[in-house]
């Protein structure tokens, strides 16, 4: 065929095609459509913040913040937005949150309470308190790498934008279904409140009652778990693995000044209760809160999944998780 081609270009040489650049590109064309392959496109993406993603981490934080400092709120019915977090409570559990994060200057200098239509009230961090903390979308590099090889994409190139908003340009073809659902569907380690525990050697289910989310616990039995987090991935800093006075290996979790903070302030309020370490979708560990721990680090000793080593676990930690949501915002042609 290709032969045929090139004899057929030779007898138009004369007549309708005089000039070589015609012949040219005539003969390119043809090549092109026998192997189709060679004219793959590339692929460019960009990759920023998801907005909503965040927004429903900070909502998380301020239910959080809201639970620990009134008592008579610890279990009240709330609902996550992109906007704050809704406390749907009675006329005095409404009162209570309005006199104590009122939005007059000599109430809380973190959140605001926004009265609703009904007796609900919306909670949220006040402008620019939580924005200034938000890590170099530098970082998410090396996670984007990994996402991208398992997507069928090679020899990515990155830039930042002036916006803060990585390109990503590839010579050939990516999955992009499959990346977009590891960006949305890869959480970083997290710290999230136990609601229940349930031993392996006890019969029912029945008995907790949970409001959580159902884990399997690493060391046997069953764990129901909050989906609000006391400390979001991005408020941890950076992850190493270390040898104590025991001889023991732990993975040490250093967390920032706004994760040591909300740390602190979750122990201090929820003393005898129960936390869990969770890690794309499963528990790493769990611990109970013995008293308040007002600390800048902790210190895991993970149960390892078959032939994991904990260097490799804290290397997972450290590399293949986004220190913060991050969704595809445009494919550019």
């Amino acid at each position: 065929m290709l032969k045929f081609s090139i004899w057929r270009l030779r007898g138009f040489r004369s007549r309708q095609f005089p000039d070589a650049r015609w012949r040219t590109s005539l003969l390119i064309l043809t090549l092109l459509f026998m192997f189709p392959a060679w004219s793959a496109s590339a692929t460019t993406l960009v990759v920023g913040f998801d907005s909503d993603a965040v927004g429903l981490r900070e909502a998380s934080g301020a239910a959080n913040e809201v639970r620990s400092r009134l008592v008579g709120l610890a279990k009240a019915n709330v609902e996550l937005s992109a906007r704050g977090a809704v406390f749907r409570v009675d006329a005095a559990q409404r009162k209570a949150l309005l006199d104590h994060f009122g939005q007059t200057p000599s109430q809380d200098d973190r959140l605001v309470a926004t009265p609703q239509v009904d007796l609900s009230v919306l909670v949220s961090y006040r402008l620019g308190v939580l924005r200034r903390s938000r890590p170099d979308i530098r970082k998410a590099i090396p996670f984007l790498k990994v996402i991208i090889s398992a997507a069928g994409g090679t020899d990515p190139e990155f830039s930042i934008r002036e916006d803060g908003r990585v390109v990503i340009g590839l010579a050939g073809s990516l999955d992009i279904p499959a990346f977009e659902a590891a960006l949305l569907g890869s959480i970083g380690l997290e710290i999230r409140p136990v609601d229940c525990e349930l031993r392996s050697s006890e019969p029912t289910e029945a008995a907790c009652d949970p409001k959580g989310r159902r884990f399997v616990h690493p060391y046997g039995g069953i764990l129901w778990i909050q989906d609000t987090a006391i400390v979001s991935s991005d408020m941890i800093a950076a992850t190493r693995v270390t040898t104590q006075w025991d001889g023991a290996q732990y993975i040490e979790v250093r967390l920032t000044p706004e994760g040591q903070r909300r740390f602190s302030h979750y122990t201090r309020s929820s003393v005898g209760g129960q936390m869990a370490f969770v890690f794309e979708g499963r528990v790493v560990m769990s611990a109970h809160i013995p008293v308040p721990l007002d600390v800048s680090s902790l210190l895991l000793r993970p149960a390892l999944d078959g032939d994991q080593d904990i260097d490799g676990l804290a290397r997972e930690l450290s590399e293949y998780s986004p220190p913060f949501p991050l969704k595809v915002l445009e494919v550019l042609p």
